[in-house]
């Protein structure tokens, strides 16, 4: 190939040949390889496209006819296939579907479980809610009778100590009195000559 700056439609036809009769597919970097590293990747890709139109106006598929009993056959066996088909991803999809159902019962199941694993803990909590109002009713109660009996200790020590203060003055005045009649009994006994 003549080394030139410009590349042609012609050439690019050629390389294209070149690489399809060695079994590879012509893209537009082989096509430039092809050239010698010629010509821009537009130039080429603008070239390409307008020989791939060319040729696919040149040779417009036609279509094609098969015998009868070919046709037949084939219909016969698509229409087995297709038959068969069918038939699997029925058997596939009952087997999914009964598994499927297995599996939501199961889910179902554990979900009432759950409800009523949460029902038994609400009414439990429930009852240890009104256990704790009752134990805390319980202790107000017993806080308010503790203050209460704490204020009659302290009115009875008072009492008491009243109490004492008055004993403790009938006992000094009990000792006098006993003084005074020991004495005058002393006095008695002394004056007394029997």
């Amino acid at each position: 190939m003549e080394k030139t700056k410009f590349i042609t439609k012609e050439q690019v036809a050629a390389a294209m040949k070149t690489i399809v009769a060695r079994g590879e597919k012509p893209t537009v970097l082989a096509t430039r390889q092809e050239l010698g590293g010629r010509g821009s990747m537009s130039t080429i890709c603008k070239y390409m496209r307008s020989i791939k139109s060319a040729d696919s106006a040149e040779h417009p598929e036609s279509d094609i006819v098969l015998p009868e009993a070919v046709e037949v056959a084939f219909q016969d066996a698509v229409s087995k296939l297709w038959e068969t088909a069918s038939e699997t991803a029925s058997a596939d999809i009952e087997t999914i579907r009964q598994a499927s159902a297995k599996r939501i019962e199961t889910v179902e199941q554990q979900i009432e479980e759950l409800i009523d694993a949460i029902a038994g803990t609400e009414a439990e909590r429930e009852e240890l809610r009104a256990a704790l109002q009752c134990s805390e009713d319980e202790r107000m109660s017993l806080r308010n009778e503790t203050i209460s009996l704490k204020a009659k200790c302290s009115q009875l020590e008072r009492w008491l100590e009243d109490v004492n203060k008055r004993l403790d003055g009938y006992m000094e005045r009990l000792e006098a009195n006993l003084s005074r009649v020991s004495s005058i009994q002393s006095k008695k006994d002394t004056s007394d000559p029997s």
